[in-house]
């Protein structure tokens, strides 16, 4: 049986619905812009309207990042990690945020979270190799870049930091040979 209320109610969370993923496009839109401040005011504005906003939270978080406002990127990160408690892009995150603010220990932790439910993030191996790094865990470092950089041989930011690695390892002649690599001379890099 039809009931006016009930159809009322139900295009009105409708309508709800519609308006809030506008506001959420707008905010992506700017975030993608690279204008940081008004993207985090648009996920900030639907965070008051609906505080429990998993994706909003995230989007919050990534622009304090951008706008390097760790501590709070944190809270909001964290809190997009209570909703959706194995978010790799929040792990990932709050890693980031963690290494900017030199919690090099935590950010570790993060990105070996995010690798254990995701394991070919790129963007986590490379992060917890650079993490490694700032340690001063170079095996780790080393090891982890190496394997990166089968799987993508072409990628320069990785072969910069083998190079790096090698180099803070006192290994200058598998250096050259990245080195080398790296403008192209090189058939192998085998060592490392």
């Amino acid at each position: 049986m039809f009931s006016l209320s009930r159809f009322l109610k139900e295009n009105a969370d409708r309508k709800k619905d519609r308006n809030l993923t506008l506001e959420l496009v707008d905010g992506i839109y700017m975030f993608e812009s690279g204008d940081y401040l008004k993207a985090a005011e648009q996920f900030g504005h639907i965070l008051g309207a609906d505080p429990e906003h998993p994706f909003a939270h995230l989007m919050f978080g990534r622009a304090l990042i951008e706008m390097e406002e760790y501590e709070f990127a944190l809270q909001a990160l964290q809190r997009h990690l209570e909703i959706v408690p194995n978010s790799v892009e929040a792990l990932i995150y709050i890693g980031l945020a963690c290494f900017e603010l030199e919690r090099h220990d935590g950010a570790v932790e993060y990105f070996e979270q995010a690798i254990k439910l995701k394991k070919d993030s790129l963007l986590a191996r490379e992060n917890l190799a650079i993490a490694h790094l700032a340690i001063g865990d170079l095996s780790d470092a080393l090891e982890e870049l190496v394997e990166l950089h089968e799987e993508d041989p072409h990628d320069p930011n990785i072969i910069e930091l083998v190079i790096l690695t090698l180099g803070k390892q006192g290994k200058w002649q598998a250096a050259k040979q990245w080195s080398q690599l790296m403008k192209g001379t090189a058939t192998s890099a085998s060592g490392a």
